[in-house]
């Protein structure tokens, strides 16, 4: 499957693309192959090759200033192709000072999501290079700080998560609903004795509710059994809201993970386990990782601490 330009994967697809995946819990048996593959339910599973190119944007930088909270403007350093319109996140900021004092708290610092209502280029008068200045669709809650603390830059980071191909579930937010954070999943994997070896090509795309909650079906998941398969690569997209980790790997070979956004993530947001081989994990902004909703702790199998980042070895 792809979803790319005339020219493969080296041209953005022309226009806006939507993938929607829809269903109940429950609805239907799970997936099992034939070669006793255990797949489960509402999965796109992977063993060949599933490919997706968006419209080339920025995916997310640093503040160049302080977003004071009641502040509706940002000031970035570059041009970045977003459009009013698009929806952009800000991180929380805090540190330690010197005495091991924490400078924030859930009260002066937080994640938030806004929509651009307007944007536009600059060139400021004294450096004389060329700024982006975005309007928010709403003041900012929290100080979203961008400082020099102890002679280092300490800046909080935005980043946009809109894009023009989208893989979406839109059944599955409601708490009241039996099918909530019941997400679709992308399954990457290997059939050796078939001769099928999974991969996938990403870049500018936007995943929205993807993964099941309370469970080890993550939003895009690698689990092959051996080294001989392609190599896969992510770039520039964005995970909203998935109901467990953004992406999990195991026994992966030569995969990349590079300038993604994560964005409210539950229990956790990048797990790479100790088997993977030749990966490359970089510049990536994960914000809001948040604990399981009170609402599924008691069904909760296994105790797992949450953290944006998980490279064992």
């Amino acid at each position: 499957m792809e979803i790319v330009g005339w020219g493969g994967v080296n041209e953005s697809f022309v226009g806006d693309a939507t993938v929607e995946i829809y269903g109940q819990k429950g609805a239907s048996f799970p997936v099992r192959m034939s070669e006793n593959v255990y797949l489960g339910s509402k999965v796109i599973a992977v063993s060949g090759t599933l490919s997706a190119k968006g419209t080339q944007k920025v995916t997310w930088m640093r503040l160049h200033s302080t977003v004071t909270m009641g502040d509706d403007t940002v000031v970035l350093d570059e041009q970045v192709g977003w459009a009013v319109g698009d929806q952009v996140i800000l991180s929380p900021t805090g540190y330690f000072k010197y005495d091991g004092s924490d400078w924030s708290s859930s009260s002066t610092t937080n994640d938030e999501i806004f929509s651009i209502k307007r944007i536009s280029s600059f060139v400021d008068s004294v450096t004389h290079r060329n700024h982006t200045r975005i309007v928010l669709d709403s003041p900012a809650k929290y100080t979203h700080l961008c400082t020099v603390q102890y002679g280092k830059s300490f800046c909080g980071a935005i980043g946009a998560v809109t894009k023009s191909v989208r893989f979406v579930c839109n059944d599955v937010a409601d708490p009241k609903s039996f099918s909530y954070m019941f997400g679709a999943n992308i399954h990457v994997l290997d059939i050796p004795k078939s001769n099928r070896y999974g991969s996938v090509y990403f870049d500018n795309v936007e995943f929205v509710h993807f993964g099941k909650g309370n469970s080890d079906h993550q939003a895009l998941k690698f689990q092959y059994s051996d080294y001989n398969h392609p190599p896969s690569f992510i770039s520039n997209c964005a995970f909203v809201n998935p109901y467990c980790e953004g992406l999990y790997a195991e026994h992966s070979f030569n995969l990349t993970f590079q300038n993604n956004v994560v964005f409210g993530n539950i229990g956790g947001g990048v797990y790479i386990s100790p088997t993977n081989n030749l990966f490359k994990v970089t510049n990536n902004l994960v914000v809001g990782t948040r604990q399981l909703p009170s609402v599924l702790k008691s069904s909760y199998p296994w105790v797992r601490p949450i953290a944006s980042f998980t490279i064992e070895s």
